[in-house]
């Protein structure tokens, strides 16, 4: 006969261990602080996620994705009419294609630049 009130107890203390395993923290892992332009936009008919710590984006009809091609700079250039952080990204399934973000300085309002005239800002809508 199975002495289930033992099996139990085994189950019981496995789910402890591995509760516990995973409470620990792994030196080797980095928690990453979500930025506050991170997550779900609409930019110029181009729905996108942006990552966490807005290394990447990816586009949500072609599935492609866009990482970080340069350190983000202060952009405070007269023919802007946004101010702030730009940001550089490279498509890894084509290099040569780049596309161009500014981060206002609140932090909080993302923008696409065109392609083509470059001082040009389309603002981007939060998707909820």
């Amino acid at each position: 006969m199975i002495n289930t009130r033992w099996i139990a107890g085994v189950l019981l203390a496995t789910c402890s261990m591995m509760a516990a395993a995973a409470d620990a923290s792994n030196p080797d892992e980095e928690t990453v602080k979500a930025d506050p332009a991170s997550g779900f936009w609409s930019c110029h008919g181009t729905r996108l996620h942006m990552a966490p710590d807005l290394r990447s984006w990816q586009d949500l009809e072609s599935g492609d994705v866009f990482t970080l091609y340069e350190e983000p700079e202060l952009d405070d250039s007269k023919e802007l009419a946004v101010k702030g952080m730009s940001y550089t990204y490279s498509s890894m399934r084509n290099p040569a294609v780049s596309k161009f973000f500014i981060v206002d300085k609140t932090g909080k309002n993302l923008y696409l630049r065109d392609d083509i005239k470059f001082f040009k800002t389309y603002r981007c809508k939060r998707d909820k």
